[in-house]
This record gives structure tokens, sequence and C-alpha cells, in this order.
């Protein structure tokens, strides 16, 4: 076991090694989705907008809040979902399954391809930061972020990081699991408050949101984002789950790497 462990680091560390080459892979994936087409990457940040401006006008109406001060908020919870959090149950379940061809014909390490997967959310999420900044603008409530959405960055994408490899060896050995994560993630999506104020549910309800712990996650990159510091508990539970998914990352890929290409 002892042996397996060092191999896993030695993953990581070969993979942190060829940073220049996932750095640029991402960025090419990012440009050749949008390849031909005539606005490119502004289609991910139409549908982000398009997305928001839906939930805030039709949402804000039934909560009695004016769009100047729900769309802010709507945004930066869509845009932290869709770039972080959504990846995790709706992409990363095929992220080795998709590249069996160049697991199988190339030498890179498992961790390579998780890298290259984690810096293209990173990409498409700094193109639509500057959407949010954009939109708070356009309605009037400009919305600087708060020194805290550096680590909230850190933190968020250490957690994909270490997650995204796991739930990619799941479900490259159980296939099931990438029908039902997407299923998953749409239930995740109503019953974590990425677009309505936890503030709406009180007595026993409030334990959706207590015991949520995507909606720590979310909140240590949207409280910044909407100028505001992070709660102490907030960050406490997040680090929490941070250790936690550091934990199982290195248990699960130090047993289960050297299978993953007879999985796929």
């Amino acid at each position: 076991m002892f042996f397996q462990m060092r191999m896993a680091l030695n993953d990581l560390g070969r993979a942190l090694g060829l940073w220049h080459v996932w750095t640029y892979m991402a960025w090419q994936d990012v440009i050749s989705r949008y390849r031909r087409s005539i606005l490119g990457p502004l289609w991910v940040a139409g549908g982000m907008i398009a997305t928001s401006l839906a939930i805030s006008v039709s949402w804000g109406a039934i909560s009695g809040q004016s769009l100047h001060d729900f769309l802010p908020f709507a945004v930066g919870g869509i845009l932290v979902w869709i770039h972080f959090i959504a990846p995790l149950v709706v992409e990363a379940p095929d992220l080795f399954v998709t590249s069996q061809g160049a697991i199988r014909n190339n030498a890179f390490p498992f961790m390579f391809y998780v890298l290259r997967f984690t810096m293209r959310s990173l990409f498409i999420f700094a193109h639509n930061l500057v959407v949010f900044v954009a939109l708070t603008f356009f309605v009037g409530n400009p919305q600087l972020p708060n020194w805290q959405i550096i680590p909230g960055v850190i933190v968020l994408t250490l957690v994909v990081l270490a997650l995204t490899p796991v739930i990619a060896m799941a479900s490259a050995r159980y296939r099931d699991l990438r029908f039902m994560l997407p299923f998953l993630a749409q239930i995740l999506f109503f019953i974590t408050p990425v677009w309505w104020h936890p503030n709406t549910l009180v007595g026993p309800k409030s334990a959706i949101v207590l015991y949520n712990p995507l909606y720590y996650l979310l909140e240590i990159m949207r409280t910044p984002l909407l100028g505001q510091p992070v709660p102490n508990f907030t960050w406490l539970v997040a680090l929490s789950i941070l250790a936690g998914s550091l934990l199982l990352w290195f248990v699960s890929f130090s047993a289960a790497r050297r299978r993953i290409a007879f999985w796929i």
C-alpha cells in the first residue's frame, strides 16, 4: 500500500511538471469548441446571462425582490455553480472514459487529464467573471469582489481537483454513474441556494441548507463576489470539506490508479 501511495503522489508530481502542456491544451479546448462560430466563447456568457435574467425576473417577482438587488446574488451563484460544482457531477464522470484513446496511446499521468479539465473550467470562469461585473453595472448595483475571492477560488479549485478523479474512476468502474450523476445535478441545483436566499427556509426546513456541503463551497466564492467577507464558520466547513476531499483522493487514487486503464 505504501508503494501505491508513493506512485499516486508521483503521478501528481509528474502531472504538475507538465503544467505548460495541460494549460495550453485547456486553452485550445475552449477555443476549438467554438471555432467557426460567430460569437465564439460568448455563447457561454450568453447562456449564463439568459439563465440568470430568467431566474432573476421570475423568482424576483415571486419573492418580491427587485432586479437591482436579486440579480447580482443569482448571477454570482449561477457563475460558481456552472463552472465549479456542476462539472463535478455532469462532466467529471466521463473524464477518463472519453480520454481512453489518449490514455492508451500516451504516457501522460492520469492527473494530467484532471488538471486539464480543471484549468478549462477556470478559463471559462475568468471569462464569465467579466460578464458578472458587467451585469451588476447594468442593473445599477456594481459589485467589486472582496479580497477573499482569491482563497475562495483556491479552495474550491482544490476540491474540484480532488473529487474529479474520484468521480471519474468510480464512473469508469460503474458505468451507470455516468447517467445517474447528471440527474443528481438537477436535484442538487434546486435544493442548493444557488438562486434563492437560504434565509427563506426557517425551522426544520433550514436543515436543507445547514447540512448541504455544496452551500458552503458556493458561499466561499459568491459572498466575496458580492463584496462581502465570508463568515468564519463557512470557512471552517469549507476547509473541512477540502481536507476530506484530499484524503478521499489520496486513498482512492492510490488504491485504484493502476486499474483505470482496464476500466476504460
